[in-house]
């Protein structure tokens, strides 16, 4: 019973310490660059595209999360992964792999300029600089909800978008996407991401969505657009379970005394 005592004490104090939410956040918009200097523009409801396509040119994609229209999150991201689901995977390959970046350019200019230098220079900056995660991805995965971890630099990055310098806050959170297994042929070596037909849909089918999964150290409160999932409930399932068979070894200790 010692050992039972000693575990209970130290989930406690791990439930003290580390009292964890789940906090998710949809993207506000997202496109895709290709390295003409091309994109499809900015919105909700846009498609992404990933790899070589049908031109022969490279694309890549960038997902925006605007952090400013959610209630603060208190506290500090300790995890995070990226949620994306995969309409369609066109390659000749076994698997590709789809690595998350660091994007630096403006946010609020993303989609803008096709055909120009600063559309070049994005495309570029969509695919270079920190790297944020990776996952393979196979024809498997096609109209299914994938899970890419994002490793510390990533999550250092987002705790900064929700905190910034001197308490301020930057609100804005981009990643950039691109395929670094693409062949030395022309052909059709993409992922694709579906668009979303209408804000209807959105309401009505999560697969279509892309978003941050955050694990965070405290609550942030209450909010529709906020899903929270308490850590702390399973540690105090436990303790409860530990405590009836605390209870009920001082009760068999009782009856053998009278």
């Amino acid at each position: 019973m010692n050992c039972v005592v000693s575990c209970a004490i130290l989930l406690l104090s791990l439930s003290t310490s580390l009292c964890a939410s789940i906090v998710t956040i949809d993207r506000n918009s997202r496109g895709s660059y290709d390295s003409g200097g091309g994109t499809n523009d900015s919105g909700y409801i846009n498609e992404f595209v990933v790899g070589r396509v049908a031109s022969g040119l490279e694309a890549r994609n960038w997902l925006r999360f605007d952090f400013s229209v959610y209630p603060v999150i208190e506290g500090t991201i300790l995890s995070a992964s990226l949620r994306i689901q995969i309409n369609d995977y066109v390659s000749p390959d076994g698997f590709e792999t789809y690595e998350l970046h660091e994007v630096t350019s403006d946010p609020s200019q993303l989609g803008l300029f096709a055909g120009t230098d600063v559309s070049r220079d994005v495309f570029a900056d969509l695919g270079d600089g920190l790297v944020y995660g990776a996952r393979t991805i196979v024809a498997a995965d096609e109209a299914g909800a994938l899970i890419i971890p994002l490793n510390s630099t990533a999550v250092d990055a987002l705790n900064a978008a929700i905190h910034g310098p001197g308490g301020s806050r930057a609100a804005v959170f981009v990643v950039g996407g691109r395929l670094t297994t693409l062949g030395d042929d022309r052909g059709v070596e993409a992922i694709v991401a579906p668009p979303n037909r209408s804000l209807l849909d959105i309401a009505h089918n999560t697969n279509l969505v892309s978003e941050l999964i955050l694990e965070v150290n405290e609550f942030p409160g209450t909010d529709p657009g906020i899903v929270l999932e308490p850590v702390s409930l399973v540690v105090w399932s436990f303790l409860a379970f530990v405590g009836s068979g605390l209870a009920g070894e001082k009760a068999r200790r009782t009856v053998r005394r009278i």
